[in-house]
């Protein structure tokens, strides 16, 4: 059975202007949220420390920057999740409510006409016998048109295909990850050969990927074959002791965003709205 390929509404002969954000993980304390998150188990709210002032600032520059948007396309894990086996360890409030009003918040700040939420880990979306991104994407219908309901139904969003101006995206939340740098390359790479073999059964026959979106590892990376454009979408999160596990070259990710914009005659322009932000350690003596 072929994957239906969703096609993106809107003015005829226009320009579409898209935002591709990811792994934004509000509840995290190394994570982008609002300036003052509110905890309702205690009734307080936690003050930022500068670096994640910082990080927070700049969701709001990108969105100035970005205005009103045709597609906002939120590539898995808005909210960080429960940290079930740790007991809430890294977050500033496990109440996954917490969380979400949070980032209800921070998504109020955008302006778009349609959006997508691709399902991302289980483990920071699970809640009980549901998930988070439920209450996400209702709130998010509010403000525009979700995508990813057809006739009144939710089709299944792991993987999706957008029509873009003519463009087809192919966009998920997973993709295999190297923290050594001379390999960053590799993931993005056999992604775009795999989705070769995948022709006729995950995406129409007769249709070319345009444009491959994914998200998962937290760094920014661009691969481009001459035909076929693919995207490592980065994330609002600073690096944590998970990431530690592979190593110091783990802490190199991105924060920010990916924006693009498909003209009417098929041209793709992009613009990454990074920040770069690394803990430079104090230097200790004997």
């Amino acid at each position: 059975m072929r994957s239906k390929v969703k096609k993106i509404e809107g003015r005829s002969k226009s320009s579409k202007k898209c935002l591709f954000i990811s792994d934004i993980h509000d509840g995290h304390i190394n994570a982008v949220s609002t300036l003052h998150p509110y905890k309702k188990d205690g009734d307080y709210e936690l003050k930022l420390n500068d670096d994640m002032q910082d990080v927070h600032y700049h969701w709001c520059k990108m969105l100035d920057e970005v205005g009103r948007l045709d597609f906002l396309c939120i590539n898995g894990e808005p909210v960080e999740g429960e940290h079930r086996k740790t007991g809430g360890k890294g977050t500033w409030s496990n109440d996954i409510l917490d969380q979400i009003n949070d980032f209800k918040k921070l998504s109020n700040m955008i302006k778009y006409d349609s959006f997508a939420l691709t399902i991302g880990s289980g483990y920071h979306i699970t809640v009980g016998n549901s998930t988070s991104d439920d209450l996400v994407i209702e709130h998010l219908s509010r403000h525009g048109k979700n995508i990813c309901e057809v006739n009144g139904k939710s089709v299944q969003n792991y993987f999706i295909n957008v029509d873009i101006n003519g463009k087809l995206f192919s966009i998920t939340h997973h993709l295999r990850s190297s923290s050594i740098q001379s390999y960053r390359s590799t993931p993005a790479a056999s992604e775009a050969a795999g989705l070769e073999f995948l022709r006729g059964k995950l995406y129409p026959h007769e249709r070319d990927i345009d444009v491959i979106i994914r998200g998962h590892i937290h760094y920014y990376w661009q691969h481009d074959s001459g035909h076929q454009l693919v995207f490592v979408v980065p994330s609002w999160k600073l690096w944590d002791d998970f990431v530690l596990k592979k190593g110091l070259q783990g802490v190199l990710n991105h924060i920010g965003g990916l924006e693009i914009i498909v003209e009417p005659n098929g041209e793709i322009i992009w613009h990454k709205h990074l920040l770069e932000k690394y803990p430079i350690p104090t230097i200790l003596s004997v």
